[in-house]
């Protein structure tokens, strides 16, 4: 399959106005996403937005992230003189009491660049047998005025277990800071789509499509930087998956035009302006073949 390296500067914003609060859905058994983010438990507490976000207002069944605070203008960290962490001098943290919101804004229409989560696109061998991450991110450029928050990891763990907190620096100021390596992803904004499914299919030497192993609903979440992933996890419910090539296809609804693929790396492609399909190949545990 001819691998196509698409620009970002052909991204297109779409003009929208701000609109109602968001509020949050349930999310479908064993998906990641809507409802409490992974590992908050019953705590209540959740990932506050940090990312400018645009929620596109269409047809579709994914459910919608659950955010802190209304969709709307951003509101600092500290607002309303929220204290910092006691356990993190200076930062509000992630998953607390304290509530803020990058801008977010409700709109009819957009164009966005997807963005592989990295394990997909990476040199580093997908192994059968085991869970994958799927994911995928919508991109957009920022808007005028737009404002977000710096979110740092404040803790040596593994992701899933660390501590994330910002101590109110913009991402404008952390993108200009030379002290500041921001990743390329966190510099634009973050779109939704409720129409977003994706489908996972065995795929042969020929490129030729075969048996689905899983289709539904694309699901996502404020993960713990502060930015709407949507994310899958493949084989935690269910069969592992099997050594063999697949082909992941990430749909959107018709009021998303996707532009272009954020990543220069995979065997990645949009068949239309509402598809995205990446290519992949699992090797059986234990092999050394590279993608």
């Amino acid at each position: 399959m001819r691998t196509r390296m698409l620009s970002l500067i052909a991204v297109a914003l779409m003009t929208v106005a701000l609109a109602a609060p968001a509020g949050a859905q349930g999310k479908p058994d064993g998906v990641g996403g809507g409802g409490p983010p992974s590992g908050v438990g019953d705590s209540g507490l959740y990932n506050n937005l940090s990312v400018p976000t645009l929620l596109v207002s269409a047809a579709g069944q994914s459910p919608q992230p659950y955010l802190t605070m209304g969709c709307g203008t951003a509101v600092a960290p500290g607002h309303d003189e929220q204290a910092t962490d006691p356990d993190f001098d200076g930062y509000w943290t992630q998953k607390s009491e304290s509530t803020w919101t990058a801008t977010c804004g409700v709109v009819l229409a957009a164009s966005a660049v997807i963005d592989w989560g990295d394990n997909l696109t990476g040199s580093t061998a997908l192994k059968s047998g085991k869970t994958i991450r799927v994911e995928a991110s919508l991109l957009a450029p920022v808007g005028a005025g737009d404002t977000g928050y710096y979110v740092e990891k404040l803790t040596d763990e593994l992701d899933r277990y660390a501590t994330y907190g910002t101590d109110g620096t913009t991402l404008a100021e952390a993108a200009a800071d030379p002290g500041i390596d921001l990743p390329a992803p966190m510099t634009l904004a973050r779109v939704w789509d409720p129409g977003a499914y994706l489908t996972i299919a065995e795929l042969d030497k020929d490129d030729v499509v075969g048996s689905t192993v899983y289709e539904g609903v694309a699901v996502a979440e404020v993960n713990s930087a502060g930015a709407i992933v949507y994310g899958f996890n493949w084989g935690q419910k269910g069969a592992a998956p099997l050594p063999g090539s697949y082909r992941i296809t990430f749909e959107v609804s018709t009021a998303t035009t996707l532009t272009g693929v954020f990543d220069t790396v995979g065997d990645t492609d949009l068949p239309d302006a509402h598809t995205a399909t990446l290519d992949i190949v699992l090797t059986a545990s234990g092999g050394k073949n590279a993608r």
